[in-house]
């Protein structure tokens, strides 16, 4: 099947076209006029193509040359900083997304999956951000389109973790601290997280792609631990460092919880490669290797 991925040379994006391409899919991704993607995590066999996804012009010259099938649309404004809050990113992305469903409808692609968050179905500051609205809406206005135009699915994806994640993120940060042999300060860790590895994410949106689910589908395990128990793992697989419990105070988005339905995609024959304890050691592992060819800063 020939694949378009948008995002592909993102944390998610990255592996998932690796995964395509080993499934035996021509696969093609989409990178921002002008940048750059290195074949690190990519592998050789995909095809880069450039167009601006706010640009209609180089979004139709670029369907046009990959003619794809099926596409996964990964690409969203992500910086840690100021992704939750900040409400033009935010727009811009949901504009280039609506703007896309419409040119890929005209280009004859029927199947989409949507890469979507938890964070749409989370209650209290962090559901009433600027990112869950914007991506609460793109699913609404997918979930509307005819199904016999496109068969759309909205993959949710709950707390991944693991090689090439941003190193500003939540476990890149404790990793690279605890590493270091540091103090590092967290909140007492008491909330619920359904934490998934980077690499289960890419073969559940390969399933999913690969399948007719339409709607909303879920990549969680089902299993709920506590972030205290994930800080835990960590500082045990490094052996080093020191965590300071409830020495950081929890801010408004780090309160909420969201149980995820794990049912629509075990239904697909998807099951977890990684628990939380390979998960993590594999993790730390990238990362030592990372700080010990300065491939990033410490």
């Amino acid at each position: 099947m020939r694949v378009l991925v948008t995002g592909a040379g993102g944390f998610i994006g990255a592996p998932t076209t690796a995964e395509l391409h080993r499934a035996g899919h021509e696969v093609a991704a989409i990178l921002r006029t002008g940048a750059t993607a290195s074949r690190r995590s990519i592998p050789e066999g995909v095809r880069f193509v450039h167009a601006d996804l706010g640009d209609p012009s180089e979004v139709e010259a670029a369907l046009e040359a990959t003619r794809p099938e099926a596409v996964l649309h990964l690409a969203w404004y992500a910086d840690p900083a100021d992704y939750l809050r900040a409400p033009w990113a935010n727009l811009a992305s949901l504009e280039h997304t609506l703007g896309l469903l419409r040119r890929l409808r005209d280009a004859g692609c029927r199947r989409v999956v949507l890469g979507g968050s938890c964070l749409e179905h989370a209650d209290g500051p962090a559901a009433a951000s600027p990112y869950a609205t914007a991506k609460r809406a793109a699913h609404a206005v997918a979930a509307a389109l005819p199904a016999d135009e496109m068969a759309v699915a909205c993959a949710h994806v709950f707390w991944v973790y693991g090689p090439g994640e941003n190193p500003r993120r939540g476990v890149p940060t404790v990793t690279r601290g605890l590493l270091r042999g540091d103090t590092v300060d967290v909140t007492a860790g008491t909330q619920l997280r359904e934490y998934v590895h980077v690499a289960d994410v890419a073969s559940a949106l390969r399933l999913i792609l690969e399948s007719t689910v339409m709607g909303r589908v879920d990549i969680t395990t089902g299993h709920p631990v506590p972030l205290r128990r994930v800080f835990e793992q960590l500082q045990e697989e490094v052996g080093n460092g020191t965590l300071r419990f409830g020495a950081r105070a929890s801010g408004p988005d780090d309160t909420f919880e969201v149980p995820g339905e794990p049912e629509p995609l075990r239904s697909l024959g998807w099951t977890p490669g990684h628990d939380l304890a390979t998960g993590v050691a594999d993790t730390v592992r990238w990362w030592r290797q990372e700080l010990a060819t300065g491939t990033v800063r410490p």
